[in-house]
């Protein structure tokens, strides 16, 4: 990098390697001051007069140009210059007569390899422009002058640098420096005759017409210029077709009995900077439907919003209607003169093929065809749903039916109570008795628009069956199993198709034989169950006999019917039973030895939600105490205490976020008894399911 001064004193000049340097001129002995700066981009150029000893010039110099701030208490006028090489060819931009007020920053970069970038870091100013262009094909220059640079604001000069002469000089304008371009300018070369013209465009009516076009020049030199039109049959010039400088042209139009049709009145000289110069000419026609028509689909809740497009010489439109592509349509709107409406009398969810006509009064008069149609739909839609399954106890399927077009929430309340059950497009759930209950469903789709709909569902009741438990009987004995009364059919794994039946070990000799029966009511309900009967010797009869209830541990005690309890001794099982509809057990002639009581159950969980959350948490903190089989249903994710990683897990249960505990469902009391010699124990079991840490649920019978 070199830096240069055309001071006569030493040093005149730097060699210096490239990089960011801040320069700082002071102490000036004469009034002109100048820098300039050669690197491998470009050469910049600084100059400006009136320096004084007191003034300091600030230059920051950069890698694509340089920066200059006034630190002074006074307004500078200063130059700026900016020149670089590019195939043989030399560019040159120069930036006289600009006012640099106290504190201002002015930039000066080459931009973009071809363009140059000046940047006014502070009040509004002007400045004189003046590009040079040098080749082989000789040089031409570009002038013009008071150019307005508002208060922090950058302009990106953008020659035109093979028609520089001629061309009009572009530049780009980034309010605020933020490098977003809001505007474009152009300017015209200040030595160069210019086309201008009253008017600009025409626009006439489909009738034959004259009128005047004045054309002048807005520039230097002289302008002889030649006029002509693009199509004489119906857009005629009949009198003066040439002239220098100012001149008057008459345009005649011919009748037009057919579309709209468009010409251009054209002016030319050889020496203009803006030749050729273009009036166009529009004649208005026998009109036509709008060539577009756009009706939203799903945009809005409050109808369908239809736009379409202008069309020549009408003035008026009415918009259509059809429920079908192809269909006749209806008038939905009276004649208007601008081109939108919204159809609010449109049912939600459903589809509309909408048409546009065009005419030339608020009549409707010369009104056109209807226009090509487009669909379009109001947002919202019907919602539904279906469910299968009508029993008590058994699951009942919820299925969503909606005619939601967009992406949909779904949002379930099971008895209608304003609380959000479940979540999702279905669920399964089941009823814990027969009756009527009230299920609504509450959409909401990615508009925003929300419907919902309530049905009552009938519970049907579910036959309640109460075989004997899991027992051990003599070989060679019978039992009599019986599914109870009152039900329409019985069909039993024997194929006997009564109410009971009797059994023995015929067949089976020593162990387990298991018989099934399924029963039906008049209502459609069905049932299952399964007596399990292990035929022994009964060698020890007179043995050790354990007996008991299983239990829920809430207020009712309700008995927990058909859950299997077992007799381990070292994690295997050795005796198992099933207990009856009011929960109690028994074992009989069992072994000497140490066991573990492990009950099993495999009934539906629930009865947890956010109460059972707040008590864990209390636990957690101290403020509460929770025991025995309570307070294992507290540990949730089995990890051995209670804290509030298992609160927050119930809630997300409670909430459908999640549909399992690392502990199970279940949780039961786990006692160990000891066998020696005849006798008998009564050991009762009590349960909860895991997160019921308030005793409040009632598990289905």
């Amino acid at each position: 990098m070199r830096i240069f001064s055309k001071e006569e004193y030493a040093p005149k000049g730097y060699v210096l390697p490239e990089a960011e340097y801040n320069v700082e001129m002071k102490n000036f002995k004469k009034e002109n001051v100048s820098l300039s700066l050669f690197n491998n981009a470009a050469s910049f150029g600084y100059y400006r007069e009136a320096a004084a000893l007191n003034h300091r010039d600030r230059i920051h110099v950069g890698s694509d140009g340089i920066e200059v701030l006034n630190p002074d208490n006074s307004s500078k006028i200063i130059n700026l210059s900016c020149s670089f090489e590019d195939a043989g060819k030399e560019m040159k931009v120069d930036i006289r007569n600009l006012s640099a007020a106290t504190n201002t920053t002015v930039v000066i970069q080459r931009f973009n390899s071809s363009e140059v970038k000046l940047v006014n870091n502070g009040a509004a100013s002007k400045y004189d422009l003046t590009i040079q262009f040098i080749s082989t094909a000789g040089e031409s220059e570009f002038m013009h002058d008071s150019i307005v640079i508002p208060a922090n604001t950058a302009h990106v000069i953008s020659p035109d640098w093979d028609n520089l002469k001629t061309a009009l000089m572009k530049i780009f304008v980034d309010n605020g420096n933020n490098f977003s371009y809001e505007d474009t300018l152009y300017f015209g070369n200040s030595d160069l005759p210019r086309f201008i013209s009253n008017p600009t465009s025409m626009n006439i009516s489909k009738a034959a017409s004259a009128d005047t076009v004045i054309v002048a020049n807005s520039g230097g030199g002289i302008l002889n210029w030649v006029a002509a039109s693009s199509d004489t049959n119906w857009l005629k010039l009949p009198a003066i077709t040439t002239g220098t400088d100012f001149g008057n042209v008459l345009v005649q139009c011919m009748a037009n009995t057919a579309g709209a049709r468009s010409g251009t009145i054209t002016f030319t000289a050889s020496t203009a900077a803006n030749s050729p110069y273009s009036i166009r000419v529009i004649q208005t026609g026998k009109i036509a439907a709008p060539a577009t028509v756009a009706a939203s689909d799903g945009a809005y809740s409050t109808g369908v919003k239809v736009n379409w497009s202008k069309s020549d010489s009408a003035t008026h439109y009415r918009v259509y209607r059809a429920e079908s592509n192809g269909s006749a349509t209806l008038p939905i709107s009276s004649w208007r003169s601008d081109t939108v409406f919204t159809d609010t009398t449109c049912i939600k969810g459903k589809f509309y093929y909408y048409s546009v006509k065009a005419a030339i009064d608020s009549l409707g008069t010369d009104s056109t065809n209807d226009s090509k149609p487009d669909d379009g739909w109001r947002a919202g839609f019907t919602t539904d749903f279906n469910y299968t399954g009508e029993c008590e106890g058994q699951v009942v399927h919820f299925r969503e039916a909606c005619t939601a077009h967009l992406k949909a929430y779904y949002f379930w309340d099971i008895n209608n109570d304003g609380t959000t059950d479940y979540t999702g497009d279905k669920f399964d759930y089941t009823f814990a008795s027969a009756g009527s209950y009230e299920v609504r469903l509450t959409v909401t789709d990615s508009a925003t628009i929300t419907e919902s709909v309530l049905k009552s569902i009938v519970i049907k009741s579910f036959p309640h069956l109460s075989l004997i438990a899991d027992t051990v009987a003599c070989a060679g004995q019978s039992i009599v199993l019986n599914a109870g009364s009152g039900f329409s059919s019985y069909l039993w794994s024997t194929g006997a198709t009564t109410s009971s039946i009797t059994v023995d070990s015929s067949g089976v000799g020593f162990g387990m034989s298991a018989v099934n029966v399924n029963v039906s009511t008049n209502s459609g309900c069905s049932a299952n169950a399964t007596a399990r009967i292990t035929w022994d010797t009964c060698a020890n009869a007179g043995g050790f006999k354990l007996s008991g209830n299983v239990s829920y541990d809430n207020a009712a005690s309700t008995a927990l019917n058909n859950t299997t309890v077992r007799l381990m001794q070292a994690g295997v099982v050795v005796y198992q039973t099933i207990s009856d509809a009011q929960g109690h057990y028994s074992f009989a002639d069992i072994a000497n030895g140490s066991y573990l009581i492990s009950p099993v159950c495999t009934k539906p969980w629930g009865g947890v939600n956010s109460i059972d959350a707040l008590l864990i948490l209390r636990k957690f903190a101290g403020l509460v105490n929770l025991q025995g089989v309570k307070l294992l249903a507290g540990d949730v994710n089995a990890s051995n205490s209670v804290n509030s990683v298992d609160a927050l897990l119930v809630a997300k249960r409670f909430v459908a976020m999640i549909s399992s505990f690392t502990a199970g469902d279940w949780a039961f009391e786990n006692p160990e008894i000891s066998v020696s010699g005849p006798g008998s124990q009564t050991v009762n079991l009590k349960a909860v399911v895991y997160g019921d840490v308030d005793g409040s649920f009632v598990p289905l019978q």
